[in-house]
């Protein structure tokens, strides 16, 4: 991550939490009630782009200050997909296995996607609008 990348999600997550009348302390004790261990002092860091967060803290940041994880995250297009495909999988709380066999796919491959590692092609992207009940599209980088 860059420094622009963190100075950027450390704005934003004090810009929802002021919109709140949050204080950090507040909102570290929401984020440890859902297994996120945050303390004060590192939500402070992360405000001040002095600490990194994991695509699992961001989701749990975004969740206690309203917000999709992709409103503090400005990850490239193929990280973007991969996390619609784990959003939509964790929303019907399916294992990267039990999607794998939903399409008759690995679930290496599913990591991959999720992962940005590897972007769904076309024919994927029908497979997963299929199994997730949406349309392809969702699975084009924009």
């Amino acid at each position: 991550m860059t420094a622009s990348q963190l100075k950027t999600i450390g704005h934003k997550v004090r810009s929802l939490r002021n919109k709140l009348h949050m204080c950090p302390l507040v909102l570290a004790e929401r984020c440890l009630v859902d297994g996120f261990d945050l303390s004060e002092e590192l939500v402070c860091d992360i405000e001040n782009s002095d600490a990194t967060i994991s695509l699992s803290g961001a989701r749990v940041l975004a969740k206690h200050l309203g917000v999709h994880c992709l409103a503090i995250l400005d990850p490239p297009p193929e990280q973007r997909v991969g996390m619609r495909i784990a959003e939509l999988r964790l929303r019907k709380k399916w294992s990267q296995k039990d999607l794998a066999a939903k399409m008759n796919r690995t679930q290496g491959q599913i990591s991959n996607w999720e992962l940005g590692k590897k972007m769904p092609t076309v024919e994927v992207a029908r497979a997963l609008g299929e199994a997730f009940g949406v349309k392809p599209v969702t699975f084009i980088p924009i």
